[in-house]
C-alpha cells in the first residue's frame, strides 16, 4: 500500500510488460499511479541468467522528470516504452478469426525419435498414416527450409478400441510414455482421452484448410520470427 505520493521501486522479470502480467500488474496500477523510470529489460549482474526490468512507481500524478533507459521521456507506458499516444493498443475487429493457436499435444511422449520411427515403419507401412512431421518452435525459430526436426503420432478423434487394434505399436507407445502423465491431471478428458491430443483445435485446421500457405510465430520467443509454411505441411492434419 502507498500513501498519496509514495513511491515504489522493483526489480522484476522482464515478463511483467507483457501479455497477462502486464493487463494484472501495470494496467492496474497506472489507473492511480504513473510510472516515472523504468529499463524494461536489461542483463541480471549477478549469477543467474535471466533479463530483468527497473521500475519506480509514483501514486498519483508526477511533474518531474521522468526517464526510460536514461533518456527523459514525457511518459512511460505500461509496456515500458515511451508513451506518446497515451493510450492502450486496440484490438483490430477485421482481424478476428485469423490467428489460432496451434495443437496443444500435452504429452511427450506423442514424440518419436529416429529409431522408433524406423522401427515402426520398418515393421508395418500403414503406421504413415499416424506418424507425421511435427514442425516446432525451434525449427521455425532456427531451419531456413522450415525442415521439421522431429516426427509425432497423430490418432485424431479415433477412439481408443480402434487405435489400440489398428495401430498397436503406436498405441502402446503412448500407452506407456502419456498416459502415465495424464492420469495424474485434473482435467477429466485429458485422463480419459489420453491418446488423443489435449487441445486439437479443429477450428484452426477448418480455416486453413483452403489456404495454399499460413503464416506462423512462435508463441513463446525472445524474437518474433514470421515464417511462411507451405499446404504440403499441414495438410496431414485436415482430418482433425
Amino acid at each position: 500500500m502507498l500513501s498519496e505520493d509514495g513511491k515504489l521501486s522493483i526489480i522484476t522479470t522482464n515478463t511483467i510488460s507483457q501479455t497477462d502480467t502486464r493487463i494484472t500488474g501495470l494496467d492496474e496500477i497506472v489507473k492511480f499511479g504513473t510510472i516515472i523510470f523504468a529499463v524494461k529489460s536489461m542483463r541480471w549482474p549477478g549469477v543467474a541468467n535471466l533479463e530483468v526490468a527497473l521500475l519506480s512507481i509514483t501514486k498519483g500524478s508526477w511533474g518531474n522528470l521522468i526517464v526510460l533507459k536514461n533518456k527523459q521521456v514525457k511518459s512511460i507506458s505500461t509496456f515500458l516504452d515511451e508513451d506518446e499516444s497515451g493510450s492502450l493498443p486496440s484490438k483490430l475487429i477485421s482481424s478476428s478469426g485469423i490467428c489460432y493457436v496451434g495443437t496443444v499435444v500435452l504429452g511427450k511422449g506423442f514424440i518419436l525419435d529416429k529409431e522408433q520411427v524406423n522401427n515402426i515403419l520398418n515393421s508395418d507401412k500403414k503406421y504413415e498414416t499416424v506418424i507425421f512431421d511435427y514442425l516446432c518452435g525451434s525449427d521455425v525459430n532456427g531451419s531456413p527450409d522450415l525442415c521439421p526436426s522431429r516426427k509425432i503420432i497423430n490418432f485424431f478423434d479415433w477412439n481408443e478400441e480402434y487405435v489400440a487394434k489398428e495401430f498397436p505399436l503406436c498405441y502402446n507407445v503412448l500407452k506407456e510414455a502419456v498416459k502415465p502423465e495424464r492420469d495424474i491431471l485434473k482435467r477429466a478428458v485429458y485422463r480419459d482421452n489420453w491418446w488423443r491430443y489435449a487441445e486439437r483445435n479443429p477450428k484452426l485446421y477448418k480455416e486453413i484448410k483452403s489456404k495454399s500457405r499460413i503464416l506462423v510465430v512462435c508463441r513463446v520467443t525472445k524474437y518474433l520470427s514470421f515464417q511462411f509454411v507451405p499446404k504440403i505441411m499441414y495438410t496431414m492434419l485436415e482430418q482433425m
